[in-house]
């Protein structure tokens, strides 16, 4: 067997241990996709039950199939672009400014909410309690104000300096007076 893989690159080194199985290749390839389904429909089901379960707790009088149906209503028509002869582009749009800036945001008003609001010495307080000892001086400068202020600079240099996705032509965005404006405009249009 180990003969038979050096003779294929490393790209077609799946496809030639596959092969080797004969008529059980499209097997393989069947329960591959299968579980990729079973994966990505987990996925969805749970992300959407936390969306309904969080709407469902701030509006407790409307009953709870009608929610579920508003959110699989709404998820549905708007994943309807991605049908579209430009879905790919939105893809890469909403993959590129929707993940990538949705973590500085989330990570900053993390750090922002915990340490700011619920307060730094109570952070410091509860985990000392939990490890019984003493954190030093390092933890809460970083806590407190080195993390968010980097996070919050990472954030608008990536927002002015980066480049925009692979997939997107430069002819969309050169239609605006600036770049930062069109990445602000794209983001928000994505968020």
């Amino acid at each position: 067997m180990r003969l038979f893989i050096r003779n294929y690159s490393s790209s077609n080194c799946i496809f030639a241990i596959l092969k080797s199985f004969g008529c059980f290749f499209q097997i393989f390839a069947v329960l591959f996709f299968l579980m990729l389904f079973t994966l990505g429909v987990g996925s969805a089901s749970s992300l959407t039950n936390a969306v309904i379960t969080v709407i469902h707790d701030q509006f407790m009088h409307i009953e709870k199939k009608w929610i579920t149906t508003a959110v699989c209503t709404i998820g549905f028509f708007s994943g309807l672009i991605y049908t579209t002869p430009g879905g790919l582009q939105m893809l890469d749009l909403v993959d590129h400014f929707g993940a990538g800036f949705v973590i500085y945001i989330m990570a900053t008003l993390e750090m922002i909410g915990i340490c700011w609001f619920y307060g730094l010495s109570n952070v410091v307080r509860d985990i000392e309690f939990m490890l019984s000892m003493k954190l030093s001086v390092y933890w809460k400068f970083c806590w407190g104000f080195f993390i968010p202020i980097v996070l919050i600079v990472m954030f608008i240099y990536n927002l002015v300096a980066g480049s925009p996705p692979a997939g997107l032509p430069d002819i969309a965005l050169s239609k605006f007076a600036t770049k930062c404006l069109a990445k602000v405009i794209i983001w928000s249009l994505v968020s």
